[in-house]
């Protein structure tokens, strides 16, 4: 009977010495911005999916976050944990961090030796409608399972390391649990992928067609005002959602579709798949009890610029959706310069003030080693 991984990692939790203090430091981590193509929608208490879903990270948007710590007696007073963004204090996050932290001292006894300064920023401009909320939670998740590498020299295999950081990104959020794995990600059980739990989610580059880790995505900021509905209140939508059942069969065969197109290289298929998967997201939240309507009409204008023009020219080239106004514009390196030359000319002038973002399929989280901001993996 196979073992669940919250049982081994309540097992193996571990105080540091009070005869060998580890005196002071600080862990730093780059966690990438997360593209969903099948989206993570719903879920039952604990952030465990109730299907599979597929994404990337992104290359150049990402969170950086950054773990100052300090060692003391615990008998003499209780932790503190203090959180900044962007150099300022956030009281809304920081009390959600305090909150995610406390839980992760379950697994990380350690955790309340250790007073803690956590400040976290972004790659990519502020109001530029991309969320990091769960890039910062992964970022945190990987710093403190950096911090028990440290001290007690476990998580020895990069496989070991990224699936426990995943277990604990997914307690802070859902989102991030696949934000902290490498490259492309499978999160929730499925047969069709070995390994793939609903608890941590799993790299699959291996099983990934060449094209698509050249793939590209251009961000149209549509809009960078704050998005109406939140990551917790999202997945509320679907109890008593009147197309639950209708949306769970669908997503099977979104994920068996697109599944076969990345192992496959079909770029047609993976267009198809992602475009319907964006659409079938807004289409829940319409027709939820409380109707959001997130979508812009310079966003509906985008989609049937990007859907025309694959037809006049024969170009693979799709789009997604996160949960606004903004719309993910991807192509592969083949098409590339046409799809860029398409972007700038009659996509842009849809965008807030002209913006948009040019970035690409990432390779994964990775540390900050040093000062002077060398990096390596683990």
């Amino acid at each position: 009977m196979k073992v669940s991984l919250e049982k081994i990692y309540l097992k193996n939790a571990g105080f540091l010495s009070l005869k060998d203090p580890v005196g002071s430091g600080n862990v730093s981590w780059n966690c990438p911005v997360l593209i969903d193509l099948i989206k993570y929608w719903d879920n039952l208490p604990g952030q465990i999916p109730l299907y599979s879903s597929v994404s990337f990270g992104l290359d150049k948007s990402y969170a950086r976050t950054t773990l100052n710590y300090s060692y003391f007696s615990p008998k003499s007073r209780n932790p503190d944990y203090q959180y900044f963004f962007e150099g300022r204090g956030h009281a809304g996050f920081s009390e959600r961090i305090s909150l995610y932290l406390a839980l992760l001292s379950r697994y990380f006894p350690f955790l309340q030796q250790l007073d803690l300064i956590i400040h976290s920023s972004d790659s990519f401009p502020y109001l530029s409608g991309i969320s990091s909320s769960a890039s910062a939670i992964g970022g945190l998740a990987l710093a403190v399972c950096s911090l028990e590498k440290s001290f007690f020299n476990n998580l020895k295999t990069d496989s070991d390391f990224f699936r426990k950081a995943s277990f604990m990104a997914r307690l802070g959020s859902g989102s991030a649990s696949p934000s902290v794995v490498p490259g492309f990600e499978v999160w929730g059980a499925t047969d069709l992928v070995p390994g793939s739990s609903n608890e941590a989610a799993i790299s699959v580059n291996d099983g990934i067609h060449p094209v698509f880790h050249t793939y590209n995505d251009c961000i149209l900021i549509i809009s960078s005002k704050e998005k109406k509905i939140s990551g917790s209140e999202r997945h509320d939508l679907m109890n008593g959602h009147i197309f639950r059942i209708a949306r769970n069969k669908q997503v099977l065969k979104h994920f068996n579709l697109l599944w076969k197109s990345l192992q496959s290289g079909d770029e047609r298929l993976f267009g198809d798949v992602v475009e319907a998967e964006a659409m079938s997201l807004h289409a829940l939240m319409m027709t939820s009890k409380k109707r959001y309507l997130l979508m812009h009409p310079n966003t509906i204008a985008a989609i049937n610029k990007i859907v025309q023009f694959r037809k006049n020219h024969d170009v693979n080239i799709a789009f997604t959706l996160d949960t606004g106004a903004n719309v993910h514009v991807l192509y592969s390196l083949v098409n590339k310069r046409r799809a860029e030359h398409f972007i700038k000319t009659e996509l842009a002038p849809l965008c807030e003030d002209g913006r948009y973002i040019f970035d690409k399929a990432g390779k994964g989280p990775y540390e900050i080693r040093n000062a002077i901001g060398e990096t390596n993996t683990v």
